[in-house]
């Protein structure tokens, strides 16, 4: 039985998820700037410069932190129409939009941030995912490739250029990649997972069971489901 379609829809680390985190760039510590309410605050600056495009762009990180992903849609698009070089406007547009499964648009936006940043590796990275999930499996490596060339110690990159070689039917170069992912992140569970997905597929029964094992070991509970099911 093959287990391709169960791989990991993977994600990239905590300190480079922007799939589930926006890009940050307010870096005003002062006193004033602690604020109890931070959306208040930037209606506050909206209010007094309707053309403060930070303004916006923070209140839609807000926005996009409390789930809020129309309103932070409505806000880094205003953002752009007073900037329209923003690029982590963007970038974090890119996320919400993906939050709302708007897939094009996400592509769009994500497009839009590496033309004003060629060395945009989390765009490329995200980017690549997207293009994945839509089943283009092959222009997801090239963002891959290109993440990676700018950010060689990205062990998710690894993780995520594997899962989309393994769908185009590269499976060695699957495996090529979870063994670099691991080489980097040795608590990379998913790699873990993935390579033993790829492994079972191939008729390596054993390799497959010792990566399980290592992945539930970090925590895995696909590993987890993949042992019972598969080697009971």
């Amino acid at each position: 039985m093959s287990l391709i379609n169960k791989l990991f829809k993977s994600k990239q680390p905590e300190e480079n998820n922007p799939v589930d985190s926006v890009i940050e760039t307010d870096t005003d510590t002062s006193e004033e700037n602690i604020k109890i309410d931070p959306q208040a605050e930037y209606n506050k600056r909206i209010e007094l410069n309707p053309k403060d495009s930070e303004a916006y762009y923070f209140r839609g990180n807000v926005r996009t932190k409390s789930g809020d992903n129309s309103g932070a849609i409505e806000d880094y698009t205003n953002a752009l129409k007073i900037n329209s070089k923003y690029k982590d406007a963007f970038f974090n547009r890119a996320i919400a939009r993906e939050h709302l499964d708007d897939l094009r648009g996400a592509l769009q936006d994500y497009t839009a941030a590496i033309s004003l940043n060629p060395d945009f590796a989390l765009a490329y990275n995200n980017r690549g995912i997207l293009k994945r999930k839509i089943g283009n499996y092959g222009g997801a490596v090239d963002d891959y490739n290109k993440t990676i060339a700018l950010n060689p110690n990205f062990d998710e990159a690894y993780v995520n250029r594997g899962i989309s070689r393994n769908e185009y039917k590269n499976h060695q170069g699957a495996i090529e990649d979870y063994n670099q992912a691991i080489g980097l992140n040795p608590n990379n569970s998913k790699a873990y997972n993935n390579r033993g997905i790829v492994k079972y597929n191939l008729g390596d029964h054993d390799g497959a069971i010792l990566d399980w094992r290592k992945a539930r070991e970090l925590g895995s509970s696909e590993a987890e489901d993949n042992i019972k099911q598969y080697f009971k």
